[in-house]
């Protein structure tokens, strides 16, 4: 028995399949912008330790990654950042190593945003900062 289908439409098969694979894919975003303006306290209680292991982060024009660590008895949630700066995680439960990735920068003036991490009544603030673009 002889295969039905042309060549042309075997072809155009193949198109409308790449076509939807890339749909899938494009709609898959990789980073989510979540920015909780309102914070919901976590089952902690209220005498959970909380540190930091910085209190500031410095990135270049260029932006990328860095990493510090919440030390917490706990469990702990973060609110604040923008659309430039993003922590990799919003939530968490103890000691955890948390990166904060930073967007590139074509400003020439320094930015910076501030991050509250909170655990039962402690608070700890990270403040993040990028330079300028130097010309």
């Amino acid at each position: 028995m002889k295969n039905s289908m042309s060549f042309f439409d075997k072809c155009r098969c193949m198109a409308m399949a790449l076509v939807v694979c890339g749909c899938v894919l494009c709609g898959c975003h990789k980073h989510y912008h979540y920015y909780p303006t309102e914070v919901v306290e976590p089952e902690t209680p209220a005498e959970a330790a909380l540190t930091l292991s910085q209190e500031n982060l410095t990135f270049s024009a260029e932006g990328g990654w860095k990493e510090l660590m919440i030390d917490c008895t706990g469990e702990w949630i973060i609110a604040g950042g923008n659309e430039w700066c993003q922590p990799g995680a919003t939530a968490g439960k103890g000691s955890t190593l948390l990166k904060i990735f930073v967007e590139t920068s074509i400003e020439t003036t320094e930015r910076s945003a501030e991050l509250s991490v909170k655990s039962g009544d402690q608070t700890q603030k990270l403040v993040v900062t990028q330079q300028g673009v130097m010309h």
